[in-house]
């Protein structure tokens, strides 16, 4: 089974340049992967595109095993959590605690199940320190860390990150890179950093000017030195 497919998708900005050229690809389920792209090449956009909020694309587009079409948008986004680069846009509860339970809450348990969940999370993402401080006084580690929680929480079956190493010092990636090999879940990765996506992932997808350039296991995909340098990777 697939966490994500694509067959021969194209897409552009109101007729312009493709940012997709019939690109097609397969990420599968139960793996860590990163989709890999010089800036400018469509890594935020396919994010998009997959979650519903750009239309219309050509070709053929699934996440869960449902086609990204109208009838299937809700349930997609039901199942899939995503982190934005900048996690203020999703942070915005009085206190860690709540930022965390919102999700939970939203699925109507109950208020001790909520708090257990939630308190289960803050302890496991070693989060209890900061649980009642405002988000928005955190550093931006320690903001993507309370967002990442709080879409588990929300009981997502996938999740998809934009760019989460960016902006962090050394200490806060080997951080996220701790709190996300504990996530048991199908994840997708887009970035531009390689150092990141082969201490973390599974498998890797790059992408350019419109075109799959390669995809496979990320030691397979990112030890070819030549293609990622040719591709404005390295």
């Amino acid at each position: 089974m697939s966490f994500i497919k694509a067959y021969k998708l194209t897409f552009s900005y109101n007729g312009n340049k493709k940012i997709f050229d019939e690109i097609s690809f397969e990420i599968h389920k139960n793996r860590k992967t990163a989709l890999l792209a010089p800036n400018g090449a469509g890594k935020t956009t396919f994010a998009m595109l997959l979650l519903g909020f750009l239309k219309p694309y050509l070709g053929y587009l699934s996440c869960l095993e449902m086609e990204v079409q109208k009838d299937n948008i809700k349930k997609i986004r039901n199942r899939t959590g995503f982190l934005f680069q900048d996690p203020d846009s999703q942070l915005f509860m009085p206190t860690v605690f709540d930022d965390i339970a919102l999700g939970k809450k939203q699925n109507n348990d109950n208020d001790i199940d909520v708090q257990k969940a939630t308190m289960d999370l803050i302890d496991y993402f070693d989060l209890r320190d900061l649980k009642d401080l405002y988000p928005g006084n955190l550093s931006l580690g320690q903001k993507r860390i309370v967002a990442i929680a709080g879409i588990i929480n929300s009981c997502v079956d996938a999740i998809i990150l934009d760019e989460p190493s960016s902006q962090l010092d050394a200490r806060s990636i080997k951080k996220q890179i701790d709190v996300l090999k504990r996530i048991e879940k199908d994840m997708l990765i887009i970035s531009h950093d390689i150092d990141f996506v082969k201490k973390l992932c599974d498998d890797a997808v790059i992408i350019d000017k419109g075109k799959l350039v390669a995809e496979g296991p990320v030691k397979e995909v990112l030890d070819d030195r030549d293609m990622l340098e040719k591709h404005g990777l390295i």
